[in-house]
C-alpha cells in the first residue's frame, strides 16, 4: 500500500496538520486512515467524491505520478528507512512468497462478508498457490517463507523486502513494497487476469517502473505453476552462491 503515499511524502505533506482523501466505491475504503498516520504523523480524513468536489475552503490537490523519478524514489526511502530503522538479519528467508489476505477494514466498511469482500482479491491472487506452498515447502525449506502482509506491521513489511532475495508475488498492492528492496533483488511478479480474462499486469507498470529504477531484476511471469516454478529454480541456482 505504500505507492498510495508516495506523492504525499515526496510532497512534503507529512508537514501538514490535515490531508483529505477523496474516496470513491471503487477505491479500498479506511484501511488508509491508519497507514497515513503512522507513517507520516497527520490527522486524516476520508470523503466522498461529491463531499471533495462541494468543499467551500481551498484545497492543495495532489495527484499520483505515474513516472516518478530517481530522486523521488530516493527521497522516498530515504524517509521512510528514517521513521523505521531496519537491519540486514539471516534470520530472514531469502524466498519470500507474498499471499493475499481478506481486509477486514474494506469489509466492515462496506457492510459485506469477508468471503464477499475476498471475491477481488482471488482475481489478484496466484491461482495454484497452495500448490504452490507445498512445493517451495518441499524443496526449500529453509529458504523460504509465505507471509500475508496485511496480517503485519510497516516496519516488518520492509524488513521482508529488505532481506529479500526473491519475491514472488501476483500483481497487486503488496509489490509496492518493492520498494525497498536493496540492488538486484530478483521480482516474479504473475500476472493474474482481470474479470474479462486480460492481462492485468501489462496494464499497469508500476511494479517495473520501481524495478528499473531501483536496479531490481524483475520478471513478468504468466499465472502458470510451471512457469512460476521454472523461473524461481532459474534465479536460486544462479544466486544460491551469492547469499
Amino acid at each position: 500500500m505504500f505507492e498510495c503515499i508516495f506523492p504525499e511524502v515526496n510532497l512534503n505533506l507529512h508537514d501538514e496538520d490535515l490531508i483529505m482523501r477523496k474516496n470513491s466505491v471503487d477505491q479500498t475504503l479506511g484501511i488508509y486512515l491508519k497507514l497515513y498516520e503512522e507513517i507520516m504523523g497527520v490527522k486524516v480524513i476520508e470523503v466522498s467524491e461529491k463531499e471533495f468536489s462541494e468543499f467551500p475552503a481551498p484545497l492543495r490537490i495532489v495527484k499520483s505520478n505515474t513516472k516518478p523519478s530517481l530522486e523521488e524514489f530516493d527521497n522516498f526511502r530515504n524517509y521512510m528507512f528514517s521513521k523505521f530503522p531496519i537491519k540486514i538479519s539471516p534470520r530472514y528467508a531469502p524466498i519470500l512468497l507474498i499471499q493475499r489476505g481478506c481486509n477486514k477494514t474494506q469489509a466492515e466498511n462496506l457492510h459485506i462478508s469477508e468471503d464477499q469482500s475476498k471475491t477481488g482479491y482471488e482475481r489478484r491472487e496466484i491461482k495454484d498457490i497452495e500448490i504452490l506452498k507445498s512445493f517451495l515447502k518441499e524443496n526449500y525449506p529453509a529458504n523460504h517463507e509465505c507471509i500475508v502482509l496485511e496480517e503485519m506491521p510497516i516496519q516488518q513489511q520492509m524488513e521482508y523486502f529488505v532481506n529479500a532475495k526473491i519475491i514472488i508475488g501476483a500483481h497487486g498492492a503488496g509489490l509496492s513494497n518493492t520498494l525497498f528492496c536493496q540492488p538486484e533483488t530478483c521480482v516474479i511478479e504473475v500476472d493474474c487476469l482481470d474479470a474479462t480474462g486480460g492481462s492485468i499486469a501489462k496494464n499497469w507498470e508500476h511494479f517495473r517502473t520501481i524495478s528499473t529504477a531501483l536496479k531490481l531484476k524483475h520478471l513478468l511471469c504468466p499465472d502458470d505453476l510451471d512457469q512460476i516454478k521454472k523461473a524461481l529454480e532459474i534465479e536460486f541456482n544462479a544466486r544460491i552462491a551469492l547469499w
